[in-house]
């Protein structure tokens, strides 16, 4: 005589990792191609370590998400494609204390769920490498509200590549390109970059982080006025009121004004033109296309494509995580 008996075993908490919180920005409806507002999760480890997997879920509506990609403790971006809504955090090496993860996601353009379907965000298993399948507490945060969808509205189309190119103006022979560790002798230096957008509606160029390939040239100088876009679809030039220094890196920020003078044309053919240009600094002024300071290194450069920000028509940032995105003659892969 037999029975069957079916039991499930008790599941073990980790010894060494834990959840602190899981927050969301702002929840809006996601259109077209957008990405998300900002998902931040903080997680703590008892001692530098590997956590082998985390794994995340969008809930009921999953099926319309297409991709998550996250920044470690503000490390390069990683780029998660989702397997019916599910993202897996893999072998992510942890510090000792506090790890932040700065997220942000993405939906596909036919989500395949109704107009206004709310998503939300979860933790639901993980492995510590130890037989932990749950954090420290013995639970996962509960399930986060993240907006929801938006069916309405078609995304803006980058239809090539976005490239972006070194170049110093020189009097004689106008814009060259250069690269890095290239001497050069006149001060107009610019980061050239040039795209294609097709679409329901503009695409504005919003900010850019570019970085001094040079970090020890410090002359590159920047002020209000120094900056300037131009894009060859309207005509217009448009000056950035607001750039700051990050390190090695410069932040710009170009405003929206009433004319929409920074909006890119979105036929699909024109190729839209942006000059940002510097100034460098001799004997404590700002000299432009002069030549006359002392011969140094000095650089623009893009170095990741989530550098690069730009919003529909409807305000909200546009996802590039499969738009190529150059600098020079190297495709940026995150």
């Amino acid at each position: 005589m037999s029975k069957a008996i079916s039991f499930r075993t008790k599941q073990k908490a980790s010894d060494w990792f834990s959840i602190s919180s899981i927050t969301y920005d702002s929840a809006f409806a996601i259109i077209g191609n957008a990405v998300s507002s900002k998902l931040r999760i903080k997680v703590n480890a008892d001692m530098a370590k590997t956590l082998p997997s985390l794994t995340a879920d969008f809930g009921v509506n999953r099926v319309a998400v297409k991709m998550l990609r996250y920044s470690l403790n503000g490390a390069p971006w990683v780029v998660l494609k989702a397997e019916n809504g599910k993202v897996i955090f893999s072998n992510v090496s942890l510090k000792a204390g506090e790890n932040i993860f700065d997220c942000y996601f993405s939906l596909k353009v036919n989500v395949g769920v109704a107009d206004g379907s709310a998503l939300t965000f979860s933790i639901t298993s993980m492995n510590d490498g130890e037989g932990g399948t749950l954090p420290k507490s013995g639970s996962f945060p509960s399930a986060l509200q993240v907006g929801s969808v938006n069916v309405n509205t078609a995304p803006t189309i980058i239809t090539t590549s976005w490239n972006g190119h070194m170049y110093l103006n020189t009097k004689v022979f106008g814009p060259i390109e250069m690269n890095p560790n290239k001497n050069f002798s006149e001060s107009g230096l610019y980061q050239a970059i040039a795209i294609k957008a097709t679409g329901p509606g503009g695409a504005r160029f919003s900010s850019i982080k570019l970085k001094n390939p040079y970090a020890s040239f410090t002359a590159l100088e920047f002020n209000n006025n120094s900056w300037v876009t131009y894009t060859s679809g309207t005509g217009y030039s448009s000056y950035i009121v607001n750039n700051y220094w990050q390190n090695d890196y410069v932040i710009l920020n170009i405003p929206t004004d009433t004319l929409n003078n920074n909006l890119i044309q979105t036929d699909g053919i024109t190729n839209n033109n942006f000059y940002i240009k510097c100034g460098l600094r001799n004997n404590s002024s700002v000299w432009f296309d002069s030549g006359n300071y002392t011969p140094g290194l000095g650089g623009l450069m893009l170095t990741s494509k989530y550098d690069l920000v730009l919003r529909n028509s409807d305000g909200q940032v546009i996802d590039l995580s499969e738009v190529a995105v150059k600098q020079g003659d190297e495709v940026l892969q995150n």
